[in-house]
């Protein structure tokens, strides 16, 4: 990506020459940034399991980037100084933050909220199954199956726990925060790879207790 900014381009640049380098490489970054944006609303539009708040401040991201670029670049156009065209071509970078930090947030929401509709799903399916080991006849079937049932539920708690905090952690960072916040990022992607074993593991859990209740 094009995240150094505007200074290797305009490198040993002065007057002219910078400010058309400036210009040049403004155009190629917000163009490559609009076509980013409208690939995360696609994914975003595609996900069926993003809650109502979560798609609203990403939608409303999303709206105030594309608007915001196309500003950086108007201004950059109508720079006359290699100073100023230099300045208001950072901007491209430092006010937005598409690939570091938008493109997470995207990404790591879809993954958190598609994780917590998967273990509430599965915390659902409790009392159907907890009715049907009660109708088991003492013995091994029903020790047995109390263990899976106990299982998939722990597992699925815990990939609740994992994921449900995931989307709000990242939505609440700013382009201000990037390089510095950095590591919230990384502790949601970690958090939703623990969801991910956490959801496998009850996956296999419920494929136990359903053989056992077959």
């Amino acid at each position: 990506t094009d995240e150094a900014g505007p200074d290797q381009a305009t490198q040993g640049l002065k007057g002219k020459a910078c400010v058309a380098a400036a210009r040049g490489w403004t155009d190629r970054a917000v163009t490559n940034r609009l076509i980013r944006i409208s690939a995360l609303r696609s994914a975003l539009d595609q996900a069926a399991h993003v809650s109502a708040a979560h798609r609203a401040q990403l939608e409303a991201i999303y709206t105030a980037d594309r608007s915001g670029l196309k500003a950086v670049r108007a201004e950059v156009r109508h720079d006359s100084t290699c100073a100023e065209a230099r300045k208001d071509a950072k901007k491209v970078v430092t006010k937005f933050r598409v690939y570091r930090l938008l493109t997470p947030q995207t990404s790591l929401t879809i993954r958190g909220d598609h994780g917590v509709f998967r273990a509430e799903a599965y915390d659902a399916l409790e009392p159907a199954y907890v009715a049907a080991i009660a109708a088991l006849p003492a013995g091994a079937d029903k020790v047995a199956a109390e263990a899976a049932l106990t299982n998939l539920t722990t597992n699925a708690d815990a990939a609740l726990a994992a994921y449900g905090g995931v989307g709000d952690a990242v939505l609440a960072l700013v382009p201000a925060d990037i390089p510095g916040q950095v590591a919230v990022l990384a502790g949601a992607e970690a958090d939703a790879d623990a969801g991910r074993v956490a959801l496998k593991n009850a996956a296999a859990d419920r494929v136990a207790l359903d053989a056992i209740l077959s």
